[in-house]
């Protein structure tokens, strides 16, 4: 374990040179980096280290650390020319019968010249390896010495740097780039693997030029983190302002009765709208809707007549179909033969129909059929036969009577119990958007009057559906060309003799 970093006393150079060629212990360590200038209490287990420490002199005794990253300890001989650290033995203590805690202070760099494998410890020959003091006052050293400072000051406000202390002995070293190097790699938290590159770095730029990559990365590292918890923490305090700002909105408006309650129904709305998977244009349009919604009293009119263009729109068969996109004209045949007996033009004619739109690659833009005759011929049954081939849902909308073109077109929403056209009613009934409507008595629709004409209106929700139809055909004479689907809907119209 490591002890607070303290600067350690300076010694002179003659003392901290170990004779060449002369056999030191060898002290092998696996997790634990020293690099020169650095004071470290280090605990050990292993027998090899125990039996060194309790056979070293201290204080003052000299032993050669070396650190093995990945291998077994066993097979030193990958040491020889590797860059160990001579260090001076402090202090020892014995926690345990099985473990040993040795303070040491790392004196300089030395060079494994051979590793002797005796017992009960190895003993290492090593070189003194000396940094040029050219190095040291070097203009480039210099400037990436300034760099390390920067990056170090930087985490250290950023709260990066765990001990403040270690800032301190950095900083007290400033005027040694070498030393600057080896202490910011032991005390800021470098991996064990860049501590070992930085000591066995022996250039001082080469060292300072790796230190000063890698703080710079932790910054970089630092400031996008930062910076995502910034955004986060803002967007959490933005939530939590919105959300004070509601409950005190619903409570102003529950003590004047105009409040909707917790989880009331503009909430319920904007969940169901979310959920519903509509087209994107319905989503912005019903999204609007909502915010307006939001704003309105439960009491007033508007909001009522919002609340029900919302249901509405959630109950329209944006998605779901029935039928598939190909038709079989054998099935459709054997249908229509079955249920009806003669009419062989009217079923050419339907055959035609679906061919033709097959053909178009189920084109919507075509003719609508409208059969023609007496009551009691089998006109709506003929569709009901058509959507029973074709797999689809069948609905019957009857116009007979109909004065009001707002039956037709929809009423206005700003009209108190608006309700929309009486096709939207039928495809809220079918729950698909591909059924076959059969618009039944078109001849027995008012001609127009003082509410609009809804011969007209029925013309006009044709032709949005991508049909185009002659104007000035009277229905009671004609039968209606023309078809729709709005992409995907089958129309079939019928009338009757008008004699």
């Amino acid at each position: 374990m490591a002890r607070a970093p303290r600067r350690p006393k300076s010694a002179p150079a003659a003392a901290a040179r170990p004779a060449a060629n002369e056999p030191l212990p060898l002290l092998v360590l696996r997790s634990t980096v020293l690099v020169p200038g650095q004071t470290l209490a280090v605990q050990m287990g292993s027998p090899r280290n125990v039996a060194l420490a309790r056979a070293l002199t201290v204080p003052g005794a000299d032993v050669v650390v070396a650190v093995v990253l990945g291998a077994s300890d066993r097979d030193l001989t990958g040491l020889e020319t590797r860059i160990a650290v001579h260090c001076r033995a402090r202090e020892r203590h014995d926690p345990t019968s099985e473990t040993v805690q040795l303070t040491l202070l790392a004196v300089g760099r030395v060079r494994i010249d051979a590793v002797h494998a005796t017992t009960p410890y190895p003993h290492a020959t090593v070189s003194p390896i000396a940094e040029r003091e050219d190095d040291e006052n070097d203009f480039v050293a210099r400037e990436l010495a300034a760099r390390v400072l920067a990056a170090a000051d930087e985490l250290s406000e950023r709260g990066a740097i765990a001990d403040p202390a270690a800032l301190t002995v950095i900083r007290g070293h400033d005027d040694a780039p070498g030393r600057l190097a080896d202490l910011t790699a032991a005390y800021l938290g470098f991996r064990i693997e860049d501590r070992d590159e930085v000591l066995q770095r022996v250039d001082v730029v080469e060292r300072l030029r790796f230190v000063v990559a890698r703080l710079e990365k932790e910054v970089d590292r630092v400031r996008v983190v930062a910076d995502v918890m910034q955004d986060a923490r803002g967007r959490v305090e933005r939530h939590q302002r919105e959300f004070f700002l509601r409950q005190q909105l619903r409570a102003i408006q529950a003590e004047l009765g105009e409040g909707d309650g917790e989880g009331g129904d503009a909430a319920e709305l904007a969940r169901r709208i979310e959920e519903a998977n509509l087209p994107e244009a319905v989503v912005r349009e019903a999204r609007r809707e909502v915010s307006r919604l939001k704003s309105l009293p439960a009491t007033s009119s508007e909001h009522q007549v919002l609340r029900s263009y919302l249901d509405w729109v959630l109950a329209m068969p944006w998605i779901r179909r029935t039928g598939g996109d190909t038709v079989r004209l054998d099935v459709v045949e054997t249908a229509l033969d079955a249920q009806h007996w003669g009419l062989r033009e009217a079923k050419e004619r339907i055959l035609e129909h679906l061919a033709v739109q097959q053909l178009r690659g189920g084109e919507p833009l075509g003719p609508i059929l409208c059969f023609v005759g007496p009551p009691g011929t089998g006109k709506t049954s003929l569709g009901e036969a058509i959507a029973r081939a074709m797999d689809r849902k069948f609905e019957r909308v009857s116009v007979g009577g109909v004065r009001d073109e707002a039956e037709i077109r929809g009423h206005r929403r700003t009209y108190v119990g608006a309700m929309p056209g009486r096709i939207a009613q039928a495809l809220r009934r079918a729950e698909v958007r591909d059924p076959v409507l059969m618009i039944d008595e078109i001849d027995k629709m008012s001609p127009g009057g003082a509410t609009g004409d809804p011969t007209a209106a029925m013309l006009e929700v044709a032709r949005s559906f991508g049909v185009a139809l002659k104007a000035g055909w009277k229905p009671k004479r004609t039968i209606i060309l023309g078809s729709w689907d709005a992409e995907e809907y089958g129309l079939v119209g019928s009338t009757e003799w008008a004699e």
